[in-house]
């Protein structure tokens, strides 16, 4: 069994060989790979994929996310673990195992993970690599009923409730139409500006929430984020899907970045990521003040979106939320778990775990 490492520089190539273009399963999509090597946060020789074969056939993968993490104020380069898959082939060989032990040896030990399945948990576990970073707390916020998309489309249990749950929802979403109907907005003196791009007037007024952050996302890296996207609705998206397990095709999927002004002055700097129905908040930078604003246009935004969840990790909002639930008609508690490599010795760093709803690669799917 072989390993092959590819670079963020060799990226491109790999994206238009024959080997990628004829696989019937692909380590990555166009979009990721584009968007990758792109990354300013990523070296040219940084490894973004881990592939492992037998007799040319593709066993299992690993993708990674360059990224720079700060500790104690020194920026540690370091690799988000993006993606793990084992062809069901080959489970029960090892194959994770030896996909994680070769990525900890190309990245020196500097690792960083979110968004893990408890399988994959068992095996972090297993492998005493790992510290616990943190534990984030959200909430999921339910404004509309869509128990249809519950279930992942490549689950064949999907196919078979996908019309029973179309009811459901059809049946409930009638009445609850009904209730939003009467829901009053709050009146505010509230001005939202969707923006193309952070220009250097709001990167500027977004740094002075910064300081405590382990990620630090700056202008050029908010920017990558909103011109990369790694979900659209192409015909090659689709093609893609096909060969790919993780999601690269989605028929709605935009970031939308908001300065939002309360009477004239600037309140809170917001980029949402809505796919489909649900939306996301991957970067929000406020003042706590107006924690209550901006929990509002929130909601604004996902009535006037049709938007049916609203799923968020930040605490000042969670608890706005969850002090003024209307118009949701249920909000269930979520939390994400983060593990770093012991190499960054973290119990010893003494400093808070602050991370943005969108680190790692949460804000691209």
């Amino acid at each position: 069994m072989k390993s092959q490492c590819i670079t963020i520089r060799e990226l491109p190539d790999y994206l238009n060989s024959a080997e990628f273009q004829n696989s019937n399963i692909i380590p990555i999509s166009h979009q990721r790979g584009l968007a990758q090597s792109k990354n300013p946060r990523a070296e040219a020789e940084d490894v973004a994929l881990i592939l492992l074969k037998e007799n040319d056939q593709l066993m299992g993968y690993i993708g990674l996310l360059p990224d720079t993490i700060y500790l104690r104020d020194q920026a540690r380069h370091v690799g988000w673990m993006s993606c793990l898959w084992v062809s069901p082939d080959a489970r029960g060989k090892g194959i994770a195992t030896k996909l994680l032990n070769k990525a900890f040896e190309v990245w020196n030990n500097r690792l960083v993970v979110t968004e893990f399945t408890a399988p994959a948990k068992r095996l972090y576990d297993k492998s005493n690599f790992f510290d616990d970073l943190t534990i984030n707390h959200g909430i999921r916020a339910y404004l509309r009923l869509n128990l249809a998309v519950l279930l992942p489309k490549k689950d064949p249990r999907y196919l078979k409730v996908r019309f029973l749950l179309k009811i459901v929802d059809a049946t409930f979403n009638l009445f609850n139409a009904m209730r939003l109907f009467f829901y009053k907005k709050r009146e505010l003196d509230i001005r939202v500006e969707e923006i193309r791009e952070v220009d250097e007037a709001i990167w500027k007024w977004i740094k002075q929430f910064q300081k405590e952050e382990l990620f630090r996302r700056t202008k050029i890296d908010l920017n990558w984020l909103l011109k990369n996207p790694w979900l659209n609705n192409t015909s090659e998206a689709e093609k893609d899907a096909r060969r790919y397990h993780f999601s690269v095709y989605e028929k709605r999927f935009r970031f939308v970045p908001l300065k939002i002004y309360y009477k004239e002055k600037i309140a809170g700097f917001v980029i949402l990521a809505q796919r489909g129905d649900a939306l996301k908040l991957p970067y929000a930078y406020f003042e706590k003040e107006y924690t209550d604003t901006i929990a509002e246009v929130l909601k604004s935004y996902m009535l006037d979106n049709n938007c049916s969840t609203l799923t968020i990790y930040n605490k000042p909002l969670n608890n706005s939320f969850l002090k003024n639930k209307s118009p949701f008609f249920i909000i269930r508690p979520f939390k994400r778990h983060y593990l770093i490599a012991k190499s960054f010795d973290w119990t010893n760093q003494n400093q808070p775990a602050t991370l943005q709803d969108g680190d790692g690669d949460c804000a691209f799917t």
